[in-house]
């Protein structure tokens, strides 16, 4: 994924859609989809979410907000793969100025080093089962 092209992804609506919002829908798209590739559980709901979110969105919006969110998902799916741990949206956040707007996010420099301090060496994916990610640096946003 390319830092330049990721960053125009909130400007897809050409400013018919709030650039947040934008940036927002594109990350609750990816968490249902991957939510949906390993939980059924409240599938219809995460469907119906899905539904409503696309239907904002014209045909060629929604064709390229897609693109972007298979290209994250292969980036996702290739770091499961080769056991990397990447943050691939906070440098994003950042690019598209968002950070500048009020909004904060771990610098990627420390993000790293706390999900480095959390594993052991040589450690991996599992196989089978689930994988619980949890950070020390979580905040709520006020």
């Amino acid at each position: 994924m390319d830092k330049l092209k990721l960053a125009k992804l909130p400007e897809i609506t050409r400013g018919r859609i709030d650039r947040h919002k934008v940036f927002s829908d594109f990350i609750e798209l990816a968490a249902i989809r991957i939510s949906n590739s390993v939980d059924p559980v409240h599938l219809e709901q995460r469907d119906a979410r899905t539904k409503a979110i696309n239907e904002t969105y014209t045909d060629a919006e929604h064709t390229e907000l897609y693109r972007y969110l298979d290209e994250l998902m292969r980036r996702i799916k290739n770091n499961v793969r080769t056991g990397r741990i990447e943050d691939i949206l906070g440098p994003l956040f950042e690019e598209c100025g968002f950070s500048r707007a009020g909004q904060d996010q771990t610098p990627p420099d420390l993000a790293r080093l706390t999900a480095l301090i959390g594993l052991e060496k040589n450690q991996a994916y599992p196989k089978k089962g689930l994988l619980i990610l949890t950070s020390a640096l979580a905040a709520a946003v006020r």
